[in-house]
């Protein structure tokens, strides 16, 4: 079997992101639901409580500016976190625009 299906579902209009794993289409990036590189789903050992585990310690996390790839050298340095500050802003933006 192969991983579970995770669908994002974006109350809002754009190409914007709440978060660099969220898609507005839709799809959510976790290597083990195979969107993602690193370590994949493993129909003998993986399971579905893995998966939610992993999405709320990797993906809903306070600081997801830094999961966008490139922006994980910024971690602890002044400017990472003005844009990390920034990005959540917009984030919290977005979501009251959708509500």
């Amino acid at each position: 079997r192969g991983p579970p299906s995770a669908f994002f579902h974006a109350h809002y209009v754009g190409n914007e992101r709440l978060n660099p794993n969220l898609y507005v289409d839709g799809k959510v990036c976790l290597s083990l639901l195979g969107t993602w590189s690193g370590p994949s789903w493993d129909p003998q050992r993986s399971t579905m409580l893995q998966v939610l585990v992993s999405l709320q310690g990797l993906v809903l996390v306070e600081e997801p500016y830094f999961n966008e790839p490139g922006h994980e050298c910024d971690t602890g340095t002044e400017q990472g976190k003005q844009a990390s500050a920034l990005y959540n802003e917009h984030a919290r933006i977005l979501a009251l625009r959708a509500a």
